[in-house]
């Protein structure tokens, strides 16, 4: 469907199947601008712990940076439980997103070349850890992260007085059992040690 909103039409489409999660039915939210493009697209990753949250947290954004000729795609990703990590499935998730953004370019009248990613808290830390692959640096121009959590085992150490524990939740163990895995997907922890190079697991 085609909306008016702010400088131009907007088409939106909900629930697009990009082939995430453990049976591949995990969905994108697009908010295109209905100009010829090529468009710059922006792929965004909500926050909520990595364990709530949807991607209609952009239904607002969306429409407004779509109607300004950015394309805008909402990612949902696999959430943790407290008897289910999602890690490392979710960045399985994250990365097949990218993928399929500039797979989908053509069709989507989207330039692969001029592509930024969104996110906020736990989406601003994968934001950030995806911009750092050497795949993803072909494509992406921009990151945006807002207050995200970029070191996984200080964040870890900070909420433990919290009874929900969301990045043992994520994780599935404490850093002292799996310190590799939680070095691996802190944007900061790979930045320091490795460059732009984080780890593919």
């Amino acid at each position: 469907m085609s909306e008016a909103t702010g400088r131009s039409a907007v088409e939106v489409r909900l629930d697009v199947p990009y082939g995430g999660g453990p049976a591949g039915t995990l969905c994108n939210d697009l908010y295109l601008p209905t100009g010829p493009g090529p468009h710059p697209a922006l792929l965004c990753l909500h926050g909520g712990a990595w364990a709530r949250g949807t991607p209609r947290q952009y239904s607002g954004w969306g429409p407004w940076l779509a109607a300004r000729g950015y394309a805008v795609v909402a990612v949902d990703y696999r959430l943790s439980s407290q008897s289910s990590p999602s890690w490392p499935g979710v960045w399985d998730d994250v990365r097949r997103a990218l993928d399929w953004l500039v797979a989908e370019a053509a069709a989507l009248r989207i330039d692969p070349s001029r592509l930024g990613v969104i996110g906020d808290s736990a989406g601003a830390g994968m934001a950030a850890l995806l911009s750092l692959g050497p795949e993803a640096r072909r494509h992406l121009r921009a990151v945006v992260g807002v207050y995200g959590i970029y070191d996984l085992i200080e964040w870890w150490s900070a909420t433990q007085s919290r009874p929900e524990d969301p990045v043992g939740k994520l994780m599935g163990k404490p850093p002292s059992e799996a310190l590799d895995a939680y070095r691996s997907f802190s944007a900061l922890h790979c930045l320091q040690q490795h460059g732009a190079n984080p780890a593919t697991t």
